[in-house]
């Protein structure tokens, strides 16, 4: 597997597959990191209005130390039992809402960790709750048992029940501080091909924001567990990825090195660094498909269909996307979570408000699923019994460095 995250391929016929993989997102390719340099330089320019930073210079790699503030979660009543990255949000006065959708119960923690309330099915205006966002400074709980959003003060008070946007029915529900957005799966009416559009949802209007070509599912009948037919797309076929907060969304130019920054639906920004896609291959695909698909049989029993067939299955396409995450920081800064297959915790680009790169966090960085108003990140992880646990980091970015000891 790759040592260093900079390590990617850089071929002409790759690049000319990527730029054919994304016509709907019109990026314009660059040129690699050209002469070595002390630091890293950020070329500015401006076109049509928006600004166009590409970084280039030599990869820089960043030695943080992240040291655990507090833990949320744990056994008896204070254990989760399904918590996803789109069920926590941080308020910008440090409440962290934590639901557990399989428990249908929020819980409302302050910036030290301790409990401030606990929101249940059935007594607390909520049925069956699946997303929660921040929504300007109040948590916005979508409740797919009456298609409803339900509406909450950042310390959990309860503030009022509306319809939730008509394109939205679960999954990932994001805000932009003034308007909701979201990830819309819908048809080219010309030529039928399936496209993700991002749109920005307000109560007057719904506008798209940008929109990028997608894969279609394919049916495949696989040999193992009964002879099962499943829906697959191409593995790295997915969708770019995409994050709004504080104020912006941010979409990934997929599958080059690019990020997109909109605000409402108006670009103002494009960072891009001259990092390559690389190309992928069957073990990169078996890599990405572990530990295997799960299914739940008619007679109750589930049956795994190792990694190896998902990907003889599903098949992959020529190139892995670049960027596999966004997560968009208090100050307006990016992290940028790389795409590398076979480990859960890929390396981890910063990028300053400006958009200039700081440097490259390595494999097994925190992945921050919300930050305190101090800027120290919220991330999720499971402690050995395989519970999902909330923890906070205080990020040391001058840590002392690591004496060896020499051997007698």
């Amino acid at each position: 597997m790759r040592k260093n995250p900079e390590a990617l391929k850089n071929s002409s016929a790759v690049r000319r597959r990527a730029l054919l993989a994304i016509p709907l997102l019109g990026v314009v390719l660059f040129s690699g990191c050209g002469k070595d340099k002390k630091k890293d330089l950020a070329v500015r320019s401006d076109s049509s209005g928006v600004e166009i930073i590409r970084n280039t210079g030599k990869y820089r790699k960043i030695v943080w130390a992240f040291d655990t503030a507090f833990i949320i979660g744990g056994v008896g009543d204070t254990a989760f039992k399904r918590v996803r990255a789109h069920t926590v949000a941080v308020s910008p006065d440090g409440h962290i809402m934590v639901l557990d959708t399989d428990l249908a119960r929020l819980d409302v923690y302050d910036q030290n960790g301790a409990l401030v309330k606990r929101l249940e099915k059935g007594n607390n205006h909520l049925s069956i709750p699946s997303a929660v966002v921040l929504h300007g400074n109040e948590f916005a709980v979508y409740d797919v048992g009456d298609w409803s959003l339900v509406s909450f003060t950042s310390d959990g008070t309860y503030v009022g029940k509306g319809r939730a946007p008509r394109q939205f029915t679960d999954g990932v529900l994001r805000s932009d501080s003034t308007a909701f957005v979201l990830a819309q799966r819908v048809r080219d009416s010309k030529t039928n091909t399936p496209i993700i559009s991002i749109v920005r949802v307000t109560a007057q209007d719904t506008t798209s924001i940008i929109a990028a070509a997608i894969e279609d599912a394919g049916q495949v009948a696989l040999p193992i567990c009964g002879g099962v037919t499943l829906m697959l797309p191409p593995i790295f076929s997915g969708p770019p990825a995409w994050t709004a907060g504080h104020g912006m969304t941010a979409v990934a130019e997929a599958p080059l090195y690019g990020v997109r920054l909109y605000r409402g639906t108006k670009e103002f920004r494009r960072v891009r660094r001259g990092v390559e896609p690389e190309e992928s291959s069957n073990q990169y695909a078996v890599l990405a498909s572990e530990p295997g698909k799960t299914i739940n049989s008619p007679d109750g029993t589930t049956c795994t269909i190792p990694a190896v067939e998902v990907a003889r299955a599903s098949g992959w396409k020529e190139v892995i996307p670049t960027i596999g995450a966004i997560s968009i920081a208090n100050d307006g800064g990016l992290w940028v979570q790389r795409v590398d297959p076979g480990h859960s915790r890929p390396a981890v680009d910063i990028i300053d408000a400006s958009g200039e790169y700081v440097g490259t966090l390595p494999l097994k960085t925190p992945w921050p699923v919300g930050f305190l108003p101090n800027g120290n990140p919220i991330a999720m992880d499971e402690d050995t019994a395989g519970n999902t646990q909330i923890i906070a980091y205080r990020i040391n970015k001058n840590p002392a460095p690591v004496r060896k000891v020499a051997k007698n």
